[in-house]
């Protein structure tokens, strides 16, 4: 399991306790270990600049681009080097409010809890900016739920529609998101990992990132690609 996985369970593990138990999380809160937070966000600052530098290296000598832009939408990104190898981060996303159930969860759901969201701010890092103007994220006093903390990059689609499956409203009944009067902060995905610590210490409780590091054979378009260690097998990824 990688650093970002164990992050994200145990923001879900805070996120269950203080839509189920919102009056605690203010002492949630009081408890955060800011200074050892502080102190991740400044190791894995200085890893990601280590990894960055490697990648650009690479992708000056061999001519390739860092990112790349699949015909069918996704994005892939070279984010480091192992083994001589370059690491990629790719999107990905599932049909996430059925799989996991939050439908029982809302308001009319089978479990009578009648959950919104509402106050409630969600981190999500992805491959670029959420379009804030998306009438699912519109608050009804004008502006938008969604606040660019990474304001540089393009706007994309994957991370607009990843942040309504966190978020939106249900203008559309079929884009209808889980928490439907949450707040969202977005970053892009570079030095995510130090950035959630950051977001953490300053009291972010969950997070979400539907991307991964690449592995394997991936198909894109009309053609598979493989993103394993060449130096292991190129066509075959042992477990």
């Amino acid at each position: 399991m990688n650093r970002i996985s164990k992050i994200s369970i145990l923001l879900m593990l805070h996120f269950t306790v203080v839509s189920l138990f919102g009056q605690h999380r203010t002492d949630i809160l009081s408890k955060t270990n800011v200074e050892q937070l502080g102190q991740i966000a400044i190791q894995f600052e200085s890893q990601y600049q280590q990894m960055h530098d490697r990648a650009i290296e690479w992708a000056q000598r061999t001519g390739s681009p860092l990112v790349v832009v699949t015909p069918d939408g996704k994005v892939r990104e070279i984010v480091g080097i192992d083994n001589g190898n370059p690491i990629f981060y790719g999107t990905n996303n599932l049909n996430a409010v059925k799989t996991t159930s939050t439908d029982k969860i809302q308001v009319g759901g089978s479990t009578g809890l009648d959950l919104t969201g509402n106050d409630f701010t969600i981190g999500i890092w992805d491959a670029g900016k959420v379009r804030t103007t998306h009438q699912e994220f519109e608050l009804q006093s004008g502006g938008s739920r969604v606040t660019l903390i990474d304001t540089g990059g393009n706007f994309h689609d994957h991370s607009t529609h990843v942040a309504g499956t966190m978020i939106a409203v249900g203008i559309s009944n079929y884009a209808k998101g889980m928490a439907i009067e949450g707040l969202l902060d977005s970053w892009n995905w570079s030095n995510d990992e130090s950035e959630m610590a950051a977001a953490a210490a300053d009291g972010l409780l969950l997070s979400n990132h539907s991307y991964g590091r690449m592995g394997g054979w991936s198909y894109s378009g009309s053609a598979w690609y493989w993103f394993g260690d060449i130096n292991i097998n190129s066509h075959y990824c042992p477990t």
